[in-house]
């Protein structure tokens, strides 16, 4: 081995070369500190050195590997990944444990009412069969089986628009799960940082400073002298001419599409001199004034850690209440604060590129891999990869997940809405031992407006900017929050009141129930229903705030529900089966 600098940082996380010696080690110290060893898919940056040929070996000659050395248990937690392991099994996502508790819930409610009707009829005499079939229609309507499609539209249509802006989901309860994410764990080098070299200060021999502008390996960029904020160019002064000289010529790193063949350190220098409007056209020997050099921050990440910074982090976690940071982390420690995290409640978002960064990227709530310059194992450990690397769409993920959610809890409010009505309004009819407002193939008829285009329409509803604005949700709160459940009531309240009145209004004084009865309490019963789906549309703003054209694919569902309405009504086949009667050109439509 003759000065071999090997690039290590999508292993470690380190951004300067590590060098590697042929001495033997004892296995000792942190995985990043083996110098005697060569990992599969790092990069030489410069010197030489032989491979002996032969068989593979777990560990070089000269390293005895101890029981809890990083080493091995590195390779333990990244091997040990099949089904039953830690990282094999997938938990459920808040969305995916919000819906399962609010099914049980519907379906435990919406038996116990139907058993109550049944019961209530049978007391009262009702012929058996009418009330079973009754039962069987409730039971059809009041059970939302068009959730989970409306849920997984909802879903797909966010990974498309998130495709759109170079973000692959891998996963489509990982959409919803960053509307509630409240803290970002991430990788520093080739995440935050760009993992490029780049002077910023020139500090002279005689005492002159200089600021450097610009990062990456080119030209681009300026050396302006301080206080004076002089653009030095074709080494107008001296002395910094000389300091930029010496450190371009005595380098071995050369500089082709904006990528460095060398060290980074030397690549920097070339890309100072590249700004000064020098070229590299020989080698020579030169001695070295002071400078400064550093790993520089992308500049988009200035920007999004305010806009992160805003949100904080869940009150005793080790991250405190600002932005912390984990110097010289193994994936041991990377763990470790995973898990410290999620045990105070936080969802976390990891973001990282190395191999290093798998088992975290795995065990977090939300694992984002970096698509160009990360690792194939980050990928595969990752549920979202940054396409173009491009951190800031983390944030428009984040926003596209609230959204998401903010369209479920509308659709749920339509949905729970109409089933509370259906099932109240045929309850109160039978208490009151009154005929039936809705047979049993109008009651599913209102259950196709309730889980067809109307409220299908409602997951693609353009979320409000306001939404968007708001901090992340709590991982605890349900889907059927305290408000949710207060606008749900006073929406089926007023179903209730307006088609019970309207059936009563209509009801013979025989109080048998006619087609003209069932017909009356079945339209404004459905109109009820569409224009409550014209309220579910937004949580907090009123109709003419949010705009009636927002959303067309609503508005085409809506008339098309009214069509088919009209089609039920006054088409004779469809009368027979819906035992319906035609309905006054004005006065009945007014009426309902």
């Amino acid at each position: 081995v003759t000065d071999l600098l090997v690039d290590e940082s999508s292993f470690t996380g380190e951004a300067e070369p590590s060098s590697k010696t042929d001495t033997p080690l004892t296995g000792e110290g942190d995985l990043a500190t083996l110098s005697n060893i060569v990992f599969m898919g790092t990069l030489v940056q410069c010197g030489k050195g032989q491979v002996s040929p032969g068989p593979w070996r777990p560990a070089p000659v000269g390293l005895q590997l101890r029981p809890h050395t990083s080493l091995s248990w590195t390779q333990g937690v990244v091997i040990g990944t099949g089904e039953k392991s830690q990282f094999g099994e997938t938990p459920k996502t808040p969305l995916q444990k919000s819906m399962d508790k609010l099914g049980k819930q519907l379906t435990l409610f919406s038996f116990g009412i139907i058993g109550l009707i049944m019961f209530t009829g049978w007391l009262q005499g009702k012929h058996l069969l009418s009330m079973f079939t009754i039962g069987v229609s409730l039971a059809v309507a009041a059970i939302p089986e068009g959730l989970p499609i409306v849920v997984t539209v909802t879903l797909v249509l966010g990974v498309l628009r998130m495709a759109r802006k170079r973000v692959i989901v891998k996963k489509l309860p990982i959409v919803e799960t960053l509307g509630c994410c409240n803290v970002i764990c991430s990788d520093k080098t080739g995440t935050l940082t760009a993992n490029e070299m780049t002077v910023t200060q020139l500090v002279t021999s005689d005492g002159l400073h200089a600021e450097v502008s610009g990062v990456g390996y080119n030209g681009n960029g300026t050396v302006c002298l301080l206080p004076s904020k002089e653009v030095i160019k074709q080494f107008s002064n001296v002395s910094v001419g000389k300091l930029v000289e010496a450190g371009c010529v005595a380098n071995n790193a050369i500089i082709r599409k904006n990528a460095v063949m060398g060290q980074p350190t030397e690549g920097a220098l070339v890309a100072l001199a590249m700004k000064v409007g020098g070229r590299n056209i020989s080698l020579c020997n030169g001695k070295l004034s002071a400078m400064s050099g550093e790993e520089v921050e992308n500049a988009e990440q200035s920007e999004l850690a305010e806009r992160v910074g805003k949100v904080g982090c869940p009150r005793g976690s080790p991250a405190g209440h600002g932005v912390s940071v984990f110097y010289r982390t193994s994936p041991k420690h990377k763990l470790k604060i995973i898990k410290a995290l999620q045990e105070t409640g936080a969802i976390v978002a990891m973001t990282g590129d190395g191999v290093n960064d798998a088992v975290a990227l795995k065990s977090a709530d939300i694992g984002i891999a970096m698509g160009q310059t990360g690792t194939d194992v980050s990928k595969e450990a990752a549920s979202m990869i940054l396409v173009d690397d491009d951190f800031s769409a983390v944030m428009n993920a984040v926003e596209e997940g609230k959204g998401i959610f903010h369209n479920i809890k509308n659709f749920v409010r339509f949905q729970l809405s109409t089933s509370i009505s259906a099932l109240s309004l045929i309850t109160l009819s039978t208490v009151c031992n009154l005929p039936n407002p809705l047979n049993a193939m109008q009651i599913l008829w209102i259950n196709i407006i309730m889980d067809g285009p109307p409220a299908q329409s409602l997951g693609v509803e353009p979320v409000d900017k306001d939404t968007l604005r708001q901090p992340p949700r709590n991982v605890k709160d349900q889907i059927l929050s305290r408000a949710l459940v207060l606008r749900i009531l006073l929406s089926a309240t007023t179903i209730i009141s307006g088609t019970l009145f309207i059936f009563w209004k209509e009801m013979p004084e025989d109080r048998a129930s006619t087609p003209r009865t069932t017909t009356m309490a079945f339209t404004c019963f459905v109109l009820f229903d569409l224009f409550n789906a014209l309220t579910c549309r937004s949580q907090t703003k009123l109709i003419f705030e949010i705009g009636f054209l927002r959303n067309r694919t609503f508005l085409y569902s809506v008339l098309g529900s009214i069509l088919g309405q009209l089609a039920v009504i006054y088409t004779p086949p469809l009368q027979r089966v819906f035992q319906t009667e035609s309905l006054g050109a004005l006065g009945d439509w007014a009426c309902a």
